[in-house]
């Protein structure tokens, strides 16, 4: 975390959501913490979205919602849960990200 002395971040969100994550980090470093907190709390319901199952599945599912990608993943890795999938639609959605899939 920015605010515990973290210099950046790895981020899962940022491959849909690459100007949010950005933003935040450009607010705390401007010093503006309650609208970097804010706005990361914005986001936290699409952050959740990305760890329904086992990382890099739920995104790569997202991706190809977005149109980035087939579905298709190489083993280990499996597809999003169908029980997970409506739910990550509609968060993406819910954030304006356009799906296609």
């Amino acid at each position: 975390s920015l605010a515990a002395g973290g210099k950046g971040t790895i981020s899962v969100t940022s491959n849909l959501l690459p100007a949010k994550v950005v933003e935040v980090y450009n607010l705390f470093q401007a010093g503006k913490i309650k609208e970097a907190a804010k706005l990361q709390i914005e986001l936290n319901e699409f952050h959740h979205a990305m760890f329904t199952e086992t990382s890099p599945i739920p995104v790569k599912y997202a991706l190809y919602l977005a149109g980035f990608f087939t579905d298709e993943v190489r083993s280990p890795l499996t597809i999003l849960d169908e029980s997970l999938q409506e739910p990550l639609r509609n968060t993406m959605k819910k954030y304006n990200i356009e799906v296609t899939n």
